[in-house]
């Protein structure tokens, strides 16, 4: 997101997710993955799977909704331990990200598994 003045105004642009410099190098990678959110005081889990993958945070297809700000854990199938994380940013409708969500953890997440 960019901030602008417009007028005395400040104003928030959206931008695409990957416009941004990141902590560490992300890959493209098709992993699944168990998510869990928590929503209206339940815990909501389903199968879904990533997109890319960095030890910082990862691009997901998002299977439940999904807030900016929102912790959800994330509990990879292949054997790797589960990581928290905070939804960074959730795809706007109609657009090309459409359905996916970006994820930031909150612990650094061991990519090599």
């Amino acid at each position: 997101m960019i901030f602008v003045f417009y007028e005395c105004t400040l104003h928030a642009v959206a931008t695409l997710p990957q416009s941004f410099p990141r902590r560490s190098d992300r890959r493209i990678a098709k992993m699944a993955i168990v998510l869990f959110a928590e929503r209206e005081g339940e815990c909501d889990g389903c199968n879904t799977y990533t997109l890319d993958i960095s030890a910082d945070g990862a691009r997901i297809q998002a299977c439940i909704p999904l807030a900016p700000g929102q912790v959800v854990e994330v509990v990879p199938f292949n054997g790797s331990e589960p990581v928290t994380g905070r939804v960074v940013w959730v795809g706007e409708p109609a657009s090309e990200v459409e359905g996916q969500a970006g994820l930031e953890f909150l612990d650094p997440f061991d990519v090599t598994t």
